[in-house]
């Protein structure tokens, strides 16, 4: 049956008439109906009608050995009612009995056969109006033509309008979310550091003159006071959960943004489906590491006056200190403690801005990287459908200019049959 259907598809337009051949059992079993309905569906399947087909009912030889002339003439009548306004003519011949009149020159089986009605029904229906069948056959071509090249637009316009719709809607909702990400994880960050220095500041005010009244260490003095691993500690687990928050979210939308040509299929198998150049950008997103460098952006993480800035007055200090005895020691623990308390204050403020700006230059440049990544599979796998997106509007009007084209044609073509009715004349 698809042979069948390839072979009209290919050749009805190209023919100046059109030899039905009729199954003389199912006339006669009442199976009309069903005949009719496999007719309309090839029709249907070349988009053609039925002005130039004569219907040939076969073997009648064996209908009249069993019913005489009055059957083949019943047969004929009754062919002729159910495919009214389908068939030109309907002839009954024998094909065999014409055949062997044929190879044998015997006239009368010749004659018996009724090939001559077949031979008149196309002198009569095709072959004086084979010009304007012709004219008509491939106008019918050129429309169909028409017709399947302005489906073929329709459909492609209507993906692509869908697809740049969800191109610029699953955008705006990835930098709408990045955005509402970015500003809790600072708020998040800056208010951790905040409490941090506060309490920070609560621990020079209070703790630091007992420390170094015990002549603690430089290096516990840091400890106690600033709590610098812990503070490392808890700052890196923030921004690796921060991290991993945005992996997530840029992975949601990798898969959202990847437009695909066969939707039903897993991305991971359309490099299979699709054409060379789209393969590679299928196996890059399937493979793709979502890794942002969270093992190297966490691991630079510091706090800012870990260095220096905590050692060059605390060792100052607590080196003076060192020299002093008795009450001299009493009075320098207590100028000096004063000194260093307001040096460490200042320090602390300074350092806590290094921090925050230290995170804030960090965490654009994580959402810099997954905005990058999801850009670039929305883009490239956009781009390998239609064209880049830039040029959406302009390919849309483009198509529908090419598009009310083909109508006006198709339009053209129809009413040039004023000209195929002057030939008939």
């Amino acid at each position: 049956l698809g042979e069948t259907k390839i072979s009209l598809q290919e050749y009805y337009h190209k023919a100046d008439g059109v030899l039905w051949m009729l199954d003389a059992t199912k006339l006669s079993s009442l199976k009309g109906k069903e005949m009719i309905q496999d007719l309309q569906v090839y029709m249907k399947e070349v988009g053609g009608s039925t002005n130039n087909i004569i219907g040939v009912i076969n073997f009648a030889d064996r209908i009249r050995k069993t019913q005489g002339e009055e059957g083949i003439r019943r047969i004929v009548a009754e062919a002729k009612r159910i495919f009214k306004g389908y068939f030109l003519d309907v002839v009954c011949i024998s094909a065999k009995e014409a055949f062997e009149g044929a190879m044998t020159g015997n006239t009368d089986l010749i004659k018996a056969s009724r090939i001559q009605d077949l031979q008149h029904a196309i002198d009569q229906h095709l072959y004086k109006r084979a010009q304007s069948i012709q004219i008509e056959s491939k106008k019918r071509g050129v429309q169909s033509n028409f017709n399947l090249m302005k489906n073929s637009i329709d459909q492609y316009l209507e993906r692509l309008t869908a697809d740049e719709v969800l191109r610029k809607k699953v955008k705006n909702d990835f930098d709408k979310e990045m955005n509402n990400k970015k500003a809790l994880y600072t708020k998040q960050i800056d208010g951790f550091i905040k409490n941090y220095s506060d309490k920070t500041m609560d621990r020079i005010s209070n703790r630091l003159e007992k420390l170094i009244e015990k002549e603690t260490s430089q290096e516990r003095i840091q400890e106690e006071i600033f709590k610098i691993k812990e503070f490392n500690r808890n700052y890196e687990k923030k921004f690796r959960e921060i991290i991993t928050d945005v992996n997530s979210t840029k992975d949601f939308y990798i898969k959202q943004s990847t437009f695909k040509e066969y939707q039903h299929i897993p991305l991971s198998n359309q490099h299979l489906v699709v054409n060379n150049q789209a393969k590679q950008l299928f196996e890059t997103i399937s493979n793709m590491n979502l890794n942002t460098g969270e093992e190297e952006t966490v691991s630079t993480v510091g706090i800012a006056f870990a260095g220096a800035a905590l050692l060059g007055p605390v060792g100052l200090i607590l080196g003076g200190l060192a020299h002093a005895t008795g009450i001299s020691k009493f009075i320098a623990v207590k100028w000096k403690t004063s000194q260093l308390k307001r040096k460490l204050q200042d320090s602390l403020s300074e350092s806590e801005e290094k921090i925050k700006n230290n995170f804030h230059g960090q965490l654009q440049s994580v959402l810099e990287e997954a905005n990058n990544d999801v850009t670039a599979v929305r883009e490239e796998t956009f781009t390998s459908l239609y064209g880049n997106s830039t040029g959406v509007d302009a390919q849309v009007n483009v198509l529908k200019s090419l598009r009310s084209d083909l109508f006006l044609k198709e339009v053209e073509i129809s009413s040039s049959n004023l000209f195929t009715a002057a030939l008939n004349t």
